[in-house]
């Protein structure tokens, strides 16, 4: 069940909305509230954390209006990236990587053209589209993109300003999918230490950091240490935000995950079978935080030696696994018990062709 996934260091959530619209001049104001009212409307449907109706897919409602954006702000690239880079957000959150990447590259682009390559909201866009490319496994490309938004932040904003340094966590992720724990540690833990003095202990920012920190204490095998930190990050996030806020699902996810490493495997699948009722209740049936609860549970089964229940399990989750985490199924260390079995073959070689479909299908 060696199988994480790390949350990009948040942006205000209240903030995003207005982002497009507090720079337009007093004379563009009933354009702006247009293009407020329609982005409202979107938010309805976009927002990973609200169910959508059963003829009216999420999906259906962002490529119309991605599509609508894309041709009918051509001669406004300022308010074009604007837009586009909040509808790139929306099919990330839906884990649609590949139309997340496009929009945000066109969006870079839009403000570019708009002489606005450096600007807070451009190296929002950028920050994105360095987690989008992280996700699909690109990991070389992820890392570049995010020391060039770093680089930018730390002169445009300062090296202590809360987006330099959610740049700064995600690299800190980055370093550690390949490996550099120690290097990961360390930039992690310098993140947190200023965040919890420019924003305090309880805030979002931090406690992204505190569950990021706990991953690469897991991944450097210091099990112990990251489940007490995961537990302390967990109990904070349901104290101050809920249980069906998508940060405290995600630590849930992970304190499960280091339950089943300690070996408190009954533990592991409790919490996880609360943490699946909880993404059923409030995601959406596509959100990939769901096929990753799906697939820790399948790794249990395995390790139990449960194959069929494994198989039932597996099979369920892998289509909707970020790339760079269906790629990883073959070495996963709980699976080993599935070594040998043709379904397990059909299962990796299942992952690996969809993987490549994507990958090709990426711009």
């Amino acid at each position: 069940m060696a199988l994480y996934l790390e949350g990009k260091i948040p942006v205000d959530a209240t903030d995003l909305s207005l982002q497009v619209i507090v720079v337009i001049s007093s004379r563009e104001r009933d354009r702006a509230n247009r293009i407020a009212k329609f982005m409202t409307g979107m938010f309805r449907v976009s927002n990973p954390l609200e169910k959508v109706g059963e003829t009216v897919t999420a999906r259906e409602l962002l490529d119309k209006a991605s599509t609508e954006i894309d041709t009918g702000l051509a001669k406004d690239p300022e308010m074009q990236a604007g837009m586009m880079q909040e509808m790139g957000e929306a099919y990330l959150n839906l884990g649609l990587y590949s139309r997340a990447q496009q929009l945000f590259e066109k969006s870079i682009q839009a403000a570019s053209s708009a002489g606005r390559a450096e600007n807070p909201e451009t190296l929002r866009t950028m920050e994105s589209l360095a987690w989008t490319l992280f996700q699909e496994g690109r990991l070389g490309e992820a890392e570049r993109m995010q020391r060039r938004v770093l680089d930018s932040r730390r002169r445009v904003l300062g090296p202590d300003d809360a987006e330099t340094l959610a740049s700064l966590g995600n690299l800190s992720n980055m370093l550690d999918e390949r490996g550099d724990y120690a290097g990961a540690e360390k930039t992690q833990r310098e993140v947190l230490e200023k965040l919890k003095r420019v924003r305090g202990p309880e805030n979002s920012y931090t406690l992204a950091s505190m569950d990021a920190l706990a991953t690469v204490l897991s991944h450097a095998n210091r099990l112990k240490e990251a489940e007490e930190l995961e537990a302390q990050t967990l109990a904070i996030e349901r104290r101050v935000f809920s249980t069906e806020d998508l940060m405290t699902i995600h630590s849930m996810m992970n304190e499960a995950v280091l339950l089943g490493q300690l070996g408190r495997d009954a533990d592991s699948e409790k919490l996880l079978q609360q943490t699946l009722a909880v993404e059923r209740r409030v995601l959406s049936p596509d959100q990939p935080e769901i096929a990753v609860t799906i697939y820790s549970l399948g790794t249990l089964a395995a390790k139990r030696g449960n194959s069929g229940e494994a198989f039932v399990l597996l099979t369920e989750a892998v289509d909707g696994l970020p790339p760079r985490e269906a790629e990883k199924i073959a070495e996963d260390p709980d699976l080993k018990p599935l070594h040998g079995d043709p379904r397990f073959d059909a299962l990796v070689a299942h992952a690996k062709a969809r993987t490549s479909t994507q990958a090709a299908s990426s711009p």
